[in-house]
């Protein structure tokens, strides 16, 4: 006897190869209790795997706050102890010739630059976290910026033997000044970390496309393909320890403030090997020269 219901006909057929909502599983008056079952057994495990996820998410931003929290005990306690060692030798005369003193300061002048750049990106990852930065917009020369953020970052440079050139070339843009010297800043350090210790680093200024163009090379190994996402993570790091860039912040930060600024970056091979890092801003270009009769008449 061919029985009557939903379950005979194409209906019940195609139902098989769908998955209908919590919301179609409304009991008839007489199927009674047995009827809800299904549709709670669905509920608790979306439940429950709801919580899995959220547990496992704080999971793991607990870990990274841990590695966070160890990758600045570690970037605080080298230049501290230098710090320290330094000027206590300093304070009890234990320094006799010029040579050492002028070595002490040199090491105090690295570590404080250091330092001072490690709390600089906390600030600004602070910053982050609370939500978009504050960036005031300017046009102004980009040279003038790079050239302040290479003087800041000279004895950390030197220290490890290296040089640094910047390249002829300006352009003029439109961002926050003081976006573009952390920009710079923490591009210049990061191919410090990344590059071996005597190395030449180039940093150049462009336009191409009416867009103004901030490359920095440096000689290291460059970066692998399938890390060029990653690195812009923060607490991401390939670097040599002891050369640590803020716990792995730098480059996330670099990434931030090119959003709020407008700008874009992008990690790609250098010519000469290595890696090349570049910011590309708004529309912009190169300062007009001022021809030189009209300073002869301005002169006369």
């Amino acid at each position: 006897m061919r029985g009557a219901g939903p379950s005979s006909g194409s209906a019940a057929t195609s139902s098989t190869f769908l998955l209908p909502s919590l919301f179609e599983f409304v009991p008839a008056p007489d199927q009674g209790f047995h009827a809800l079952l299904l549709p709670a057994f669905l509920l608790v495990i979306c439940l429950a795997l709801a919580a899995c996820l959220r547990a496992r998410a704080l999971s793991n931003r607990l870990q990274r706050q841990a590695a966070m929290i160890a990758g600045l005990a570690h970037d605080l306690r080298t230049p501290l102890t230098q710090l320290r060692l330094f000027s206590e030798s300093l304070l009890l005369n234990r320094l006799r010739t010029a040579e050492e003193r002028m070595l002490a300061a040199r090491v105090m002048a690295r570590e404080t630059c250091r330092v001072a750049l490690l709390a600089e990106n906390l600030l600004q990852y602070g910053h982050s976290m609370r939500g978009a930065p504050r960036v005031v917009p300017e046009r102004f020369r980009l040279r003038a910026a790079v050239e302040e953020a290479v003087e800041g970052l000279t004895p950390l440079v030197e220290a490890v033997g290296s040089s640094i050139e910047l390249l002829p070339g300006d352009a003029e843009v439109i961002a926050d000044r003081t976006s573009v010297w952390r920009i710079v800043t923490n591009l210049v350090a990061n191919a410090l970390q990344h590059g071996p210790e005597r190395q030449r680093i180039c940093v150049g200024i462009s336009v191409a496309q009416g867009r103004a163009r901030l490359r920095v090379d440096d000689e290291g190994r460059g970066i692998p393909v399938a890390d060029r996402n990653s690195i812009w993570q923060p607490f991401w790091s390939l670097g040599r320890p002891g050369l640590t860039n803020g716990a792995g912040l730098g480059l996330a930060i670099v990434r931030e403030l090119c959003r709020v600024n407008g700008a874009e970056c992008r990690v790609e091979d250098a010519p000469g090997g290595g890696a090349r890092f570049v910011v590309e801003f708004g529309a912009s270009e190169e300062p007009a020269p001022v021809p030189a009769l009209l300073c002869e008449r301005e002169v006369s």
